[in-house]
């Protein structure tokens, strides 16, 4: 009927998983620059982590390109890596993409001019023209490119003139980050010839 006992402490060790290369600096880059999706792609795809529970991580990031929103907080984003091991144990890693936009959209196409009779739709025509940017294509960064004009809100009176009334439209495109490009066009009311 003897016994005997004894006391041990153990610990079990519960590291969380390690990034091995956790960004130090944020990405700078311009998007006027070629193929920069694909560098920030190739960035979020670097980072790599281990742990002692497994070998193969599920490193995943928070990065979505559809609502990068140029110029929101200065073109500057916060990515987040998170790292989970067969253990359930989750670390997480951040950096900061900035993406710079200093350039003015650029006209692909020009605005044209346009060329009409004068009578009592005259100005619904110019409303049309103007709504449609004198048919001018711009090509930006993204997609948020805004139209103004000048004057703001043209308007032309062509009745009882005898020759051709005319009016120059500058288009302006302005992108979400404020930056301009413009370009002019003319719009020519001909007078009724009469029968």
């Amino acid at each position: 009927g003897r016994t005997a006992s004894d006391t041990r402490k153990f610990t079990i060790a519960n590291t969380a998983p390690v990034f091995l290369n956790c960004p130090s600096v944020p990405l700078l880059i311009n998007c006027e620059d070629e193929g920069w999706q694909q560098i920030i792609q190739a960035w979020l795809g670097s980072v790599q982590a281990q742990s002692s529970c497994s070998t193969a991580l599920n490193v995943t990031n928070n990065y979505n390109p559809n609502t990068q929103g140029l110029c929101i907080n200065n073109g500057t984003r916060v990515v987040r890596w998170m790292a989970t091991d067969n253990c359930g144990r989750t670390s997480i890693c951040e950096q900061m993409i900035i993406i710079a936009d200093t350039e003015p959209p650029v006209f692909v196409t020009a605005p044209q001019n346009e060329l009409v009779v004068c009578n009592y739709i005259t100005q619904d025509k110019l409303d049309a023209w103007v709504d449609a940017h004198g048919h001018a294509v711009v090509e930006d960064c993204w997609a948020n490119v805004t139209w103004t004009t000048s004057p703001n809100n043209p308007t032309i009176n062509c009745g009882g003139n005898p020759g051709p009334t005319s009016l120059t439209v500058t288009f302006i495109a302005t992108d979400g980050c404020g930056n301009k490009s413009s370009m002019d066009a003319t719009f020519t009311a001909l007078p009724a010839i009469g029968f």
